[in-house]
């Protein structure tokens, strides 16, 4: 299944490039399929410094997680199984939000 994924620049010379790519996922993949997908495709740019947070939302804007770089802790808004077609909906969308500085609770 092609989902298009999107994400937010990490500095100003990330955006000359394009920051999106069409992603092949499994028809059976899950909220919790996500994120080892993405790293699997090197879709995250390396940052150094701080374990920065990626939101993945999808085409509504609900969020769907959150993935901390250095740590690789994830955090779901839904539940892990979910069926990524189902958070996609008809659009086979996901955006990622880049937060260099965020603050828990």
């Amino acid at each position: 299944m092609l989902v298009h994924v999107t994400r937010s620049s990490v500095c100003m010379g990330d955006d000359a490039f394009d920051n999106s790519r069409d992603i092949v996922f499994s028809t059976s993949a899950t909220a919790g399929d996500i994120i080892s997908v993405l790293n699997v495709n090197s879709f995250f740019p390396h940052v150094s410094g701080n374990d920065v947070m990626w939101a993945v939302e999808n085409a509504h804007k609900e969020r769907v997680l959150e993935y901390y770089t250095k740590s690789g802790k994830e955090e779901y808004a839904v539940h892990k199984n979910t069926l990524l077609k189902e958070i996609c909906g008809g659009r086979m969308t996901l955006h990622c939000v880049y937060y260099s500085n965020y603050r828990k609770g």
